[in-house]
C-alpha cells in the first residue's frame, strides 16, 4: 500500500546500537530494510550505516516516528533498529549527515477499503482523487467493483448497479477513480427519524481471493423534519358529469353541478374565479358575470365544488352543426401571479337539427280561395 498523506505525529525513540569499525574509519553510507513483505505485526529490521549519528524516520501512513541515532552516544558505527509491523504500509528513510538515504517502503499484507486512503484520518474527497482506495490484491489479479445506487424503500440489492474492473499496481493497491452521482433528493414519510440514510451508494469489491467488506458512501439523510410540501405545476381542471345532453328541439330547463380545481397556486394564496354565460346567440362579451372566491392550501390547490348551474335551453328554428355548444360558462382563474387558461365548461351541445316551422295545413275539399275555409 502506497503512503499518501503527509499528516505526522512525531515521537522520540531511543535506537539500539551495534558499534562497527574504528572511530574515524570512512563509511559508505547506506540503509537496508528487511523484510519489505511482511504481514501485520511481523517484525522488520531497519539498518543505517552512518560516519556520524544518524535521524531515522518510519512512516505508517500518517503516523510518523522518528528515531534518533545520538541518543546520548556520538560514535560512528551501524544503527540497528527492529520494529513490529503495524496495520499499514511503511516508509523508511534516513539522515547521514547531509545526504538522504531511501525511501524503502515495507509492503504490510493486510486487504483494506475505504473512501480515504486506508489509514489515512483524512475525510473522503480531502485527500488524493478518488472514490475508493482498496490494498493488497493478490499478485496477477484485477479488482471487480459492483457500484449500487440505494434509495429509501429501495429492495437491497437497489438498482442493480454496475460494475468497474480495475488494475492493481506492484503491492496490490487500486483506486476506484470518481464516480459520478445523479442530482436528486429523497422525500422521506412523515416523521421520518433525524439520521435515517435516505440515499448512499454501496461499493462491493474483490479481487482473487479477497472480498472486501461493503462501504456505503452516505448521499442523503433525514433532518427529522417533514420536508415543505412543494407546489406543483399550475393546472384547471373540471368535473361536470352531472350536466346532461339535452336536445334543442324541446324546452326544458338544465341542471347539475360542477367541482372546479387548481394547483400551483402560491401557498397560501387566494384564487378568483370569474363565471361568465357564454354560447350559442350569446354577445362575445358574455351575459353577465359573477366572481368566486376561495383560500388555496399549503401547497397551491384549491377548488370550487358544487357549482349549481341552472339554465334554459337554447331553441333554434335554424339548423344546428352536431356538437356545437348552445350553452357553456366560460371560467376565468387566477390566484397571486398565476393566470389559467381560460376554461369553457360546456352546458348543452346541439343535436344537430333545429326547430322547424310548421308546415301549411291544406284546405278542405272544394273551398275557393277568399272563403272562410280556404287556407292558401
Amino acid at each position: 500500500m502506497r503512503v499518501r498523506s503527509a499528516c505526522m505525529v512525531v515521537a522520540a525513540v531511543a535506537a539500539a546500537w551495534l558499534p562497527s569499525g574504528a572511530a574515524g574509519a570512512a563509511v559508505e553510507p547506506s540503509l537496508a530494510v528487511g523484510p519489505t513483505e511482511v504481514m501485520p505485526g511481523a517484525t522488520f529490521t531497519i539498518t543505517v550505516t552512518c560516519a556520524v549519528a544518524p535521524a531515522i524516520s518510519v512512516v505508517e501512513t500518517d503516523v510518523a516516528r522518528v528515531f534518533d541515532g545520538a541518543s546520548g552516544t556520538t560514535h560512528a558505527g551501524t544503527t540497528t533498529v527492529d520494529l513490529p509491523a503495524g496495520q499499514f504500509d511503511t516508509t523508511v528513510t534516513a539522515g547521514c549527515g547531509g545526504q538522504a538515504l531511501g525511501p524503502v517502503v515495507v509492503d504490510v499484507d493486510n486487504p483494506m477499503v475505504g473512501l480515504s486512503p486506508p489509514g489515512s484520518d483524512l475525510p473522503p474527497g480531502a485527500g488524493p482523487e478518488g472514490s475508493l482506495f482498496g490494498t493488497d490484491c493478490p499478485p496477477g489479479t484485477q479488482v471487480t467493483v459492483r457500484i449500487t445506487n440505494w434509495d429509501l424503500g429501495d429492495p437491497e440489492d437497489g438498482d442493480g448497479g454496475f460494475v468497474e474492473t480495475l488494475p492493481i499496481d506492484e503491492r496490490g493497491d487500486w483506486v476506484l477513480p470518481p464516480v459520478a452521482v445523479a442530482e436528486y433528493a429523497i422525500v422521506p414519510p412523515p416523521g421520518t427519524p433525524e439520521g435515517t440514510v435516505l440515499r448512499e451508494l454501496r461499493f462491493d469489491a474483490s479481487c482473487g481471493d479477497v472480498t472486501y467488506p461493503r462501504v456505503t458512501q452516505v448521499l442523503q439523510t433525514a433532518t427529522g423534519e417533514d420536508p415543505p410540501p412543494v407546489p406543483g405545476p399550475p393546472t384547471l381542471s373540471i368535473e361536470s358529469a352531472t350536466i346532461p345532453r339535452v336536445a334543442v328541439t324541446e324546452p326544458t330547463t338544465i341542471e347539475g353541478l360542477a367541482d372546479l380545481y387548481g394547483t400551483g397556486c402560491p401557498p397560501n394564496a387566494e384564487a378568483s374565479i370569474r363565471i361568465t354565460p357564454a354560447g350559442y346567440a350569446t354577445p362575445a362579451e358574455g351575459g353577465p358575470s359573477r366572481v368566486e372566491t376561495r383560500p388555496t392550501d399549503e401547497v397551491g390547490t384549491w377548488s370550487l365544488t358544487e357549482l349549481l348551474v341552472t339554465s334554459e335551453a337554447v331553441e333554434t328554428l335554424d339548423p344546428v352543426a352536431p356538437g356545437t355548444i348552445m350553452r357553456s360558462l366560460r371560467l376565468e382563474a387566477s390566484c397571486g401571479d398565476v393566470r389559467y387558461p381560460t376554461v369553457t365548461m360546456v352546458i348543452q351541445r346541439s343535436e344537430g337539427h333545429g326547430r322547424l316551422p310548421r308546415p301549411p295545413v291544406p284546405p278542405p275539399a272544394g273551398a275557393l280561395p277568399g272563403s272562410p275555409d280556404y287556407t292558401g
